[in-house]
């Protein structure tokens, strides 16, 4: 893990910049923070289940996780190709479980957010221009629309956790922009934007309508958008996504 120190930094949209998935540029102010340095892989995620009946594909009980949860494990095993990919095909309340089991939690969008970008307000984790060889983004490999055809990264899908070390952010977290999205501990409403109160939500009863916010933009988006550190996105917490993982935090007690 990384430290992400007490302190304010910039939240936000820097200024002379427009776009939708955003708040206004702001002053937050954040309790010191441990925060994993690279994405939860498919084989650390696919121990955690193996140990755990209750999220083994099988069993899993579908109010927490959707019929897409694991579909990337074929037979019910990992492959070593994937087993350092960033898991995806996990919902939020599964992330939320096996963070839980290591004894940590997910982070805050917050405490996202600075392990991110620093304080400074930065777009990306290295700074405030896109550079193509630091992420994995939508490039020529990339099947959706939305690909940059000047570009190649190597990668036509997921990479393996840290490969763009040069993207490190100003904490050392890796992959924070790109590869995969990344579940947080914060609610959405129905407008987008995040709610100040967290509300008990009962896995067995109705969630129409809620949303788990997630960041970083993944290998689906483009160099020129969601890949920004200002942007937040979402879904549904029992759902699972191809482009959505997750990574932990725990509390930094006397830091």
């Amino acid at each position: 893990m990384v430290l992400v120190p007490a302190g304010d930094y910039l939240s936000g949209i820097p200024a002379g910049m427009s776009g939708a998935n955003a708040i206004p540029l702001q002053q937050v102010r954040i309790k010191a923070v441990y925060i994993d340095r690279l994405e939860v892989t498919n084989a650390r995620y696919y121990s955690f289940a193996h140990g755990n009946p209750a999220w083994q594909r099988e069993s899993v009980d579908r109010r927490v996780a959707d019929g897409h949860y694991m579909r990337q494990f074929t037979d019910g095993q990992v492959s070593n190709e994937q087993r350092s990919l960033p898991v995806t095909w996990v919902s939020w309340f599964a992330a939320k479980a096996f963070c839980e089991a290591q004894r940590k939690r997910l982070p805050t969008a917050w405490e996202w957010e600075k392990a991110a970008r620093g304080t400074d307000g930065r777009v990306y984790p290295w700074g405030n221009k896109m550079e193509n060889k630091l992420a994995n983004f939508c490039d020529r490999r990339c099947p959706h629309f939305l690909r940059e055809e000047t570009w190649d990264d190597g990668f036509a899908g997921l990479a393996p956790v840290g490969s763009f070390p040069g993207g490190a952010s100003p904490f050392g977290a890796l992959d924070m922009s790109g590869n995969v999205s990344e579940w947080v501990n914060d609610w959405l409403d129905d407008s987008g934007e995040y709610q100040k109160h967290l509300p008990r939500v009962d896995p067995a009863g109705p969630i129409a309508g809620v949303v788990k916010a997630d960041r970083g933009g993944s290998f689906m988006t483009s160099s020129n958008y969601g890949t920004e550190l200002f942007r937040f996105g979402g879904g549904r917490p029992e759902r699972t996504y191809m482009n959505i993982g997750f990574r932990c935090a725990m509390d930094a007690p006397g830091r």
